[in-house]
């Protein structure tokens, strides 16, 4: 068995720093820099033997790995062995750093078991081991106006974070001059009163985002909550009341979109089209028998879940119906209140390539600019198979819209023809999401889950499910500008939202 790390590993690494961080094969590493090379030196050779068939290994039992790995690693550093010959960097700093710093090295093996986890869709994260000062941070961040955006779940956070740093930068350069830094800050690195004592940012003259302490916390001038992690109500509460700076998603309205039963009431009233549900409160069968009666099938889920969590289809009256829905009813209840609701994705998605159907629903991500709200980003979330709920974590998968323009056809009616999402469609779902997005007056950023349906004349009509104001996935949405049938569609979330942040 190879032991680690060696030379090869060492080489692999090199070789995946210099493409992250566009380095020449003689380049010095910085500060910073080291980190990068430190954690895919942690991943080399590792999938297909300690990770068990193919990588496919828990993320317990891959972080259980990766800090094996940095227990041996340590020690080679701690010894002088010669695994690194070819990469210059500075082997003091680097035993020192992961010696001293136990959060450094929860860092690393964060990071690497990021990039085990996921597709690269954020430039890699530099871990600056000393804590920088007022001028470095002027320096680096020349603006005065702070945006913060706390998170919880620190794996795959700079993902999302990443789209909105760039979209910031997108915008302040079109306007000429850099107005807003936006920097991410975990709960664990803010001050009692809300002032960020560590921050991650990108860094635009590099491209790179860099992750540092402070030598002095900075006051935001505003703030929003995204990845939040299994306890995301109330941390996102107990922040929200801490921070007395303007919010992106204050928590008082987030609840509301947060409470899925509220949302489609309140789409009722204002005559939004939605599915017919129902709320039931711990062992309320009485109720669900009842709601049941009326329809084919329907679909039940916790009322406070979010990303697809929890969710299962039912065919009313199949063989063991009734045990199936009765188990997933009480399995919802153990997280709270259950709803259950008629299904109405009259369409779904065919592949042409393969002849397979999935099911089909439109993350819409809405942002205020001060005025009004705007569709501006979004993506398609499709079901791993027929019978699994769009969601990525029932095995799903997240496509542009582009994608499924085009590849339309009717979940129960095989002979009807295939449908196309055409422009007239895509202004009517548009003009409806606004609408929607109205009754959150106070998020300036709401993702909104869509799905398609078909009328009696065979036209396509948006049916609203429910809304997120801690909107997920934002490293696959794509800019819509207008309709989603142009290739020149960046990736992207939001441009009006910073208009919005400067205009309240």
């Amino acid at each position: 068995m190879t032991v680690f790390p060696d030379q090869e590993h060492s080489n692999q690494a090199w070789k995946a720093t210099r493409q992250a961080l566009g380095l020449t094969q003689d380049a010095t590493l910085r500060d910073g820099e080291i980190s990068v090379f430190l954690k895919h030196l942690l991943i080399q050779g590792l999938k297909g033997r300690e990770t068990g068939e193919g990588g496919k290994a828990s993320p317990k039992a891959l972080r259980d790995c990766l800090e094996s790995r940095l227990g041996a690693l340590q020690l080679a550093l701690r010894m002088d062995c010669d695994f690194v010959r070819d990469v210059c960097f500075d082997r003091v700093q680097a035993r020192r750093s992961l010696n001293f710093s136990r959060f450094y090295r929860q860092r690393l093996v964060d990071l690497a078991l990021a990039t085990m986890l996921s597709e690269s869709l954020a430039p890699d994260i530099c871990l600056e081991t000393e804590p920088w000062s007022v001028n470095d941070l002027a320096a680096a961040l020349p603006c005065n106006r702070h945006h913060a955006v706390i998170f919880a779940d620190a794996v795959l956070f700079h993902h999302e974070f990443y789209p909105l740093a760039v979209d910031a930068y997108v915008h302040d350069s079109q306007l000429g001059a850099t107005r807003t830094n936006v920097l991410g800050t975990h709960v664990d690195w803010l001050s009692p009163d809300g002032s960020p004592k560590r921050i991650l940012f990108l860094d635009a003259d590099t491209g790179c985002l860099r992750e540092a302490d402070l030598a002095s916390p900075i006051r935001p001038d505003s703030a929003q909550f995204h990845s939040m992690g299994k306890n995301e109500q109330n941390f996102h509460r107990q922040w929200s009341d801490a921070l007395p700076c303007l919010q992106v998603n204050p928590y008082g309205v987030s609840s509301l979109a947060d409470d899925k039963a509220a949302t489609l009431a309140g789409w009722a009233a204002m005559g939004i089209e939605v599915p017919a549900f129902a709320k039931l409160v711990d062992g309320d069968f009485q109720s669900a028998w009842h709601f049941v009666k009326a329809y084919r099938e329907v679909v039940a889920k916790p009322n406070q879940s979010t990303e697809g969590d929890g969710v299962a289809y039912f065919e009313v009256g199949q063989d063991h119906f009734a045990a199936a829905f009765a188990k997933h009813l009480e399995s919802c209840w153990r997280q709270g209140d259950a709803i259950v609701q008629e299904r109405r994705d009259g369409l779904v998605f065919r592949d042409s390539h393969y002849g397979t159907r999935h099911n089909l629903v439109l993350r819409l991500n809405l942002a205020f600019d001060g005025n009004a709200y705007h569709v501006e980003s979004g993506y398609a979330q499709l079901g791993g198979s027929f019978g699994q709920p769009a969601a990525r974590s029932q095995g799903g998968r997240i496509v542009s819209p582009l994608e499924i323009l085009d590849g339309l056809c009717s979940r129960t009616d095989s002979a009807r023809p295939r449908s196309s999402l055409v422009r007239p469609d895509w202004l009517r779902i548009c003009d409806q999401s606004v609408r929607a997005a109205s009754l959150f007056r106070g998020l300036l950023l709401v993702g909104l889950d869509v799905l398609l349906d078909l009328d009696a004349d065979g036209n396509i009509r948006p049916v609203f499910l429910e809304a997120n104001p801690r909107p997920a996935g934002l490293c696959h949405s794509r800019l819509l500008n207008g309709y989603p049938d142009s290739c020149l569609a960046p990736n992207g979330v939001s441009l009006k939202l910073w208009d919005g942040l400067e205009q309240i």
